[in-house]
């Protein structure tokens, strides 16, 4: 058991890693002249995966990537309900946004928005049933909040290299896959929000790549 357990947290290491390498390319990509900073531990704990200091917009930002499929049964996808906390703490502080990055190599794009947009009470129909977003949900990592992905934004297409590297390092299980139902749903949404003039305000200083 011990064995499985560590060779799992050093995929998961490799797995968040390779993320957080997509991340810079987007995000050097979306805020132009902006100052980054990371963290000087790579594999160590850290609160947000960069800190960007956007002089044209006169803002700061803090960015988290997470690199993880969507959810199988749901149209949505989550963060860990402590990180959560955190980032709202953060973001209260020191004035800041919070913009999540969603690294999936199931379908060969990142997406994401911030966490103020993603986080507003909302309802979906899905499979006959109403559900009420943010939702909360327990799994393998423990507590999570899931936010739909009808409102999400593409963030880039992942390079081949880039999927490669992290479909090697998954930690699902082998019998997963993916739901092609929530992907169509997914596709549907980021092609419509990148026409969306409202949504295009509400991601000021983003573009598509």
């Amino acid at each position: 058991m011990t064995q499985i357990n560590s060779h799992q947290n050093k995929s998961t290491t490799k797995k968040g890693n390779a993320g957080e390498r997509v991340m810079m390319r987007i995000i050097r990509s979306i805020f132009h002249g902006a100052n980054i900073f990371t963290p000087a531990e790579e594999d160590g704990a850290h609160q947000c995966d960069a800190v960007v200091i956007d002089w044209n917009k006169k803002r700061i930002v803090l960015v988290d990537s997470k690199a993880k499929p969507a959810m199988s049964f749901y149209p949505d996808t989550g963060i860990d309900t402590r990180h959560y906390k955190t980032y709202l703490a953060l973001g209260k502080r020191h004035r800041a946004l919070v913009l999540l990055c969603f690294i999936d190599e199931a379908c060969g794009l990142a997406y994401g928005n911030f966490l103020w947009f993603l986080n507003q009470e909302r309802v979906i129909w899905w499979e006959g049933k109403n559900i009420n977003y943010p939702r909360s949900s327990f799994g393998s990592t423990g507590n999570t909040l899931q936010f739909p992905l009808d409102y999400m934004r593409q963030l880039a297409k992942l390079l081949p290299d880039e999927v490669e590297e992290l479909q090697k390092n998954s930690t699902r299980n082998s019998t997963y896959i993916p739901n092609n139902a929530v992907y169509a749903r997914l596709g549907i949404a980021l092609a419509e929000n990148s026409w969306m003039s409202r949504q295009l305000d509400l991601m000021d200083g983003f573009k598509v790549t």
